[in-house]
C-alpha cells in the first residue's frame, strides 16, 4: 500500500479565530466544509484540499499530547508571487525571514503561525525578484 499524497496536518491552538485568521487572511487560504466532529475547529483549504485542520487542545482526532507529537518541525507550501506575499506580510506586521537557496532553484519565506508552527513558503526559480 504505497503512500500517494500528504493529506493534511493538524494544528492545536488555544485561539481558533486567531489561527483561522492567520491561515486565511495572512496566507490567503480559505475555510471550507468540515464535518460535525463534536468539537469546534476549522478545516483550512488550499484549492480543493483541506490541508490544515485547526483544533483546540485536547480535541484532536487521533492526536496526542505535545510530548507524543513534539518532533514535527514545519509545514511547507509551494507558492507564487513572492513580492505580493512579502508585501502582505509586511502590511500585517508579520515577522518572517527569507532564504535564497544557493543553487538558485527557489526562494523561501519562513514564518510562524499563532501556535508557533513553522510555515515554509517555497517560490519557484522562474520568479525574477
Amino acid at each position: 500500500m504505497p503512500l500517494i499524497q500528504l493529506n493534511h496536518v493538524t494544528v492545536r491552538t488555544k485561539d481558533l479565530e486567531e489561527t483561522r485568521s492567520f491561515y486565511c487572511d495572512v496566507l490567503g487560504l480559505s475555510t471550507g466544509w468540515r464535518p460535525d466532529l463534536g468539537f469546534p475547529g476549522y478545516w483550512i483549504y488550499c484549492g480543493n484540499q483541506a490541508v490544515i485542520h485547526v483544533v483546540p487542545p485536547g480535541q484532536e482526532v487521533g492526536g496526542g499530547d505535545a510530548a507524543e507529537t513534539g518532533n514535527f518541525d514545519h509545514v511547507a507550501f509551494l507558492s507564487t508571487d513572492v513580492d505580493e506575499v512579502r508585501s502582505r506580510l509586511i502590511a500585517r506586521g508579520t515577522t518572517f525571514r527569507e532564504r535564497y537557496i544557493p543553487d538558485g532553484q527557489r526562494r523561501q519565506i519562513f514564518l510562524f503561525d499563532p501556535s508557533e508552527v513553522l510555515i515554509e513558503l517555497n517560490f519557484p526559480a522562474l520568479e525574477k525578484n
